[in-house]
């Protein structure tokens, strides 16, 4: 178990990763554009329907969906961003597309 502290760093984290995360979606407008949406609320498909981000005990957690078809382009800029924020992190399911 973490402590206050800790706690208090990760949330910062995890509050900046997910805006990171938003900006590479906002850097990858095209691709998501022409993409039918996941969600009816959604004009178009969007990153955050595509993987899972979790805390866990004090440990982060990422990945992507088994369905997503993301283009490793864009898989490497978030496996990229989470390493970065979170180098002590979990990663599961796959990674790149192959």
């Amino acid at each position: 178990m973490i402590g206050g502290t800790e706690m208090i760093e990760m949330e910062k984290n995890a509050k900046q990763f997910l805006i990171a995360l938003n900006k590479i979606d906002e850097d990858n407008l095209a691709f998501f554009l022409i993409r039918e949406p996941e969600s009816p609320e959604d004009e178009m498909d969007k990153l955050k329907n595509h993987y899972r981000f979790e805390v866990i005990n004090g440990t982060a957690y990422f990945g992507f969906h088994d369905d997503s078809d993301l283009p490793d382009y864009i898989r490497k800029k978030c496996l990229i961003t989470f390493d970065h924020f979170f180098p002590e992190g979990k990663i599961f399911g796959h990674m790149l597309n192959h």
